[in-house]
């Protein structure tokens, strides 16, 4: 399974509720997840599902993404800050169908969910930044340490 895992696009530091749940994106966030949809609008194979967090940065990243390469975004809670990897260790295994699967969510678990993939921790190399994607290849069915890195993308301050 092809695997795209998203850090959601950069987020306003505050929200008029006050509630980190419900932070925007920036403009440059909004720019990040439509250069980000324009790379994955002609991955092989081609993204078969978008699936995001509910909060406001993640799921607008995640729409922008999901419009540009023509599918519905999905939540589901198991991407939501601070939850654990294991959760989305079993939504892999869900979703084995899937031939190119996109997560849109937050740090640490975006991180720790590819050192948990790739069997490498994280490190100052491989952390993820905000509107960052790292493609890996997977094996949903036995996912822990499967994972082959094949990219690392993110819109960068000069593009």
């Amino acid at each position: 399974m092809r695997l795209v895992i998203v850090r959601h696009g950069k987020a306003k530091p505050d929200s008029a509720s006050g509630l980190d749940f419900d932070r925007e994106l920036r403009n440059r966030g909004v720019r990040q997840a439509e250069h980000l949809a324009g790379l994955l609008k002609g991955v092989q194979p081609p993204v078969s599902a978008v699936v995001s967090s509910r909060a406001t940065r993640a799921r607008q990243t995640a729409e922008v993404i999901a419009a540009g390469v023509g599918v519905e975004v999905a939540f589901d809670e198991r991407l939501l800050v601070d939850e654990p990897v294991s959760t989305v260790l079993d939504l892999l295994r869900e979703r084995a169908d899937s031939g190119c699967l996109v997560l849109v969510g937050h740090n640490p678990q975006c991180e720790h969910l590819v050192a948990t993939l790739t069997g490498r921790p994280v490190t100052h190399e491989t952390r993820m930044r905000t509107g960052e994607a790292v493609v890996l290849e997977v094996n949903p069915a036995e996912p822990l340490q499967s994972g082959a890195e094949l990219n690392r993308v993110r819109l960068e301050d000069d593009e």
